[in-house]
Order: structure tokens, then sequence, then C-alpha cells
């Protein structure tokens, strides 16, 4: 079923696009137009998911206040619902075997705090070697 027509405030939707532009490196003019340039996809990309998750608002509103088809924001949409698997099944079988089923599932997850404090140890490890 689809959304109720929704159109989000301009003013709201120019800040999100500076907002991912600045983080992403990229002008707010790149973001806004047909630039393939990578980091500008990403920008996009990102903008279009805040922007509907933050106002609520449909594909067909924003396509109206941002000027882009509403094709293109459905196939952003689609691209940022699809998640890719962490790890495949051999690879989590061997983290059970090593760890115990309860903890390969967070390794997996990336949410297993003694992982996570080890990467962020290797992670200052080379930048101290890379000063």
């Amino acid at each position: 079923m689809a959304k109720p027509f929704r159109k989000p405030d301009r003013n709201t939707v120019v800040q999100i696009i500076k907002e991912e532009a600045r983080a992403h490196h990229v002008s707010p003019a790149a973001v806004t137009n047909a630039s393939t340039r990578r980091k500008a996809v990403a920008a996009r990309q990102s903008a279009i998911a805040r922007i509907i998750q933050e106002t609520g608002c449909s594909e067909r509103g924003l396509s109206m206040v941002w000027g882009l088809d509403k094709s293109v924001i459905r196939r952003v949409m689609e691209e940022v619902g699809r998640t890719t698997p962490a790890c495949d099944q051999d690879t989590l079988s061997r983290l059970a075997w090593q760890y115990g089923w309860a903890r390969a599932r967070l390794i997996a997850a990336g949410q297993d705090p003694k992982t996570q404090t080890d990467l962020s140890a290797w992670a200052r490890l080379g930048q101290r070697s890379a000063a």
C-alpha cells in the first residue's frame, strides 16, 4: 500500500542535502544534479533516505520538492533497503566453532564489544605507525 501524499518542507530538504554533501565532501549541486561521481551518488542516496525517514514524506511529495522522478527515489529506497550478508555460512560456522553461536552472531552483526575493542586497538596501532 502506498504512503499518503505528503510533501516535505523545502527548507528541511535543502538543509539535509547540504549536510549530506558536507559529510561526503561534495558540493550540494553535485547531490542535486545528475552527477555520477561515486561520492555524489552516495550523498544523494543518503539524503533521499534521510529526508523520507525524518520528514515522513511520500515519494511523490519528495519528487515534487526536489524535482526528481518518482522512479529515481523508489530505486534509491530499494537500494538502501537491501542489505548484504555480513558473512557467509562457512565463516559463521568457523566463528561459532571458536566462540559459540551467541558470540558468533554478535561478531557477524558487528556488535561484539570484545571484537570492537580489538579493532579500535588495531586502528590506533596503524595510526601510530603511519605517523
